[in-house]
């Protein structure tokens, strides 16, 4: 089970996240803050099956442990067959915890951006831009809308990748024959991840006005961001703890910047692929506007019973 002990530590934590969650479902504010409630619940249920594997292994393998102590003290050769017995019960839920935790990963809480590109319908774009607002506050997903040339929205929570998903593709309106594309992109900011060991500092005598503290103070303070190759100065203030902080703010706002001007345009090259091949493809959704309805196959079902 060379699987099982490559996730081990990582079941470890996911149990020490559930008794985590357990313990604050019990405090009052939780309960009284219904998002965050509802959050801890989500994910306490989708972690419970999980646990309760690994709480059923953990009794098996003491079982064992005290067949074993109990046959070395006897000597007795009958238990051989009961730990024979035991072994395999616990091959076999180490086998259950395997699935459970590659079914747990696959609806593990993720981050998602939705974009509704509008093609040649607005009015279809902003009807599916609020659906998507409603979904997100039904499933209690975290919903953000993010400024852009078309509708975004920055969704995350258990289940938004395996939603959104099946929306991808082309939406299209029966009475108006309008269009327009829905694209989601997985996990999209992570490159916005900064660490402070990506900075290396270098400390130098200010110049310049500033009289006789000027000339005997190391308070200029350059600060270089090594992956890029950013840097930022500041000798504004007589303190190089001041100085230090004002230069570390110029390049990470430098560096932010940097990295989404490269984000957008990744962002504008994935985009256009996707159109590319979803207008090639089968319409995901067909509408009738008029009706404020969708079509499924002969049927027409009205909006409010389509998202849910």
């Amino acid at each position: 089970m060379r699987e099982f002990f490559n996730i081990y530590n990582e079941l470890k934590e996911l149990k020490a996240k559930f008794n985590r969650i357990e313990e604050l479902l019990s405090f009052e504010e939780v309960l009284l803050d219904k998002k965050l409630f509802l959050h801890l619940s989500r994910q306490q249920r989708d972690l419970e099956p999980l646990v309760s594997l690994l709480d059923n292994l953990e009794s098996l393998e003491k079982e064992l442990c005290d067949l074993k102590e109990l046959s070395r003290e006897t000597g007795c050769d009958v238990l051989a067959d009961e730990e024979q017995v035991l072994n395999e019960k616990i091959i076999q839920t180490k086998e259950e915890i395997v699935s459970c935790y590659r079914l747990y990963k696959s609806s593990e809480e993720c981050i998602c951006l939705v974009v509704v590109n509008m093609g040649k319908s607005k009015r279809l774009q902003e009807l599916l831009f609020e659906r998507y607002q409603d979904v997100c506050k039904k499933q209690s997903f975290d919903c953000n809308i993010v400024e852009s040339g078309d509708k975004c929205l920055l969704v995350s929570g258990i289940g938004v990748n395996d939603f959104f998903k099946k929306e991808c593709g082309i939406h299209s309106s029966i009475d108006t024959q309008e269009k327009c594309c829905v694209i989601t992109f997985d996990n999209v900011f992570e490159s916005l991840d900064i660490k402070d060991d990506d900075f290396e500092v270098f400390i130098s005598r200010s110049s310049g006005a500033g009289g006789q503290h000027i000339n005997t103070t190391d308070s200029a303070v350059r600060v270089t961001h090594k992956p890029t190759g950013i840097s930022a100065v500041c000798s504004d203030e007589r303190s190089q703890v001041q100085n230090r902080k004002i230069a570390f703010e110029r390049v990470r706002q430098k560096v932010i910047e940097k990295i989404k001007e490269q984000n957008s345009k990744e962002y504008k090259k994935t985009k256009d692929k996707c159109l590319l091949k979803y207008q090639s493809g089968n319409v995901v959704r067909l509408y009738d506007l008029k009706n404020n309805a969708m079509i499924d196959g002969e049927k027409s079902v009205p909006l409010d019973k389509v998202f849910k």
